[in-house]
């Protein structure tokens, strides 16, 4: 049985996860909003997102949305 630190999940899989375009991985890579591995697979290395990276990447998004208004007193207008 597999644990959570080996679940990973490859780039396209994370992009329909988070439901963005697959292109946008690699510049979240170079700003350094999301980290990716290499792992083996069969005879080739693959680009994998481990489980805790696309968790601390969703925490991120999730607070960075209202996060700004919400410290300052100010409600967000949809709400």
């Amino acid at each position: 049985m597999a644990s959570f630190k080996d679940i990973c999940f490859t780039p396209t899989e994370f992009a329909n996860l988070a439901k963005i375009d697959k292109a946008t991985i690699t510049s979240l890579e170079n700003s350094g909003k999301l980290k990716t591995i290499r792992k083996r697979l069969g005879n080739s290395d693959r680009k994998m997102i481990p489980l805790e990276e696309m968790q601390e990447y969703f925490r991120g998004v999730r607070s960075g949305r209202h996060g700004d208004l919400s410290q300052q007193g100010l409600k967000p207008k949809n709400k």
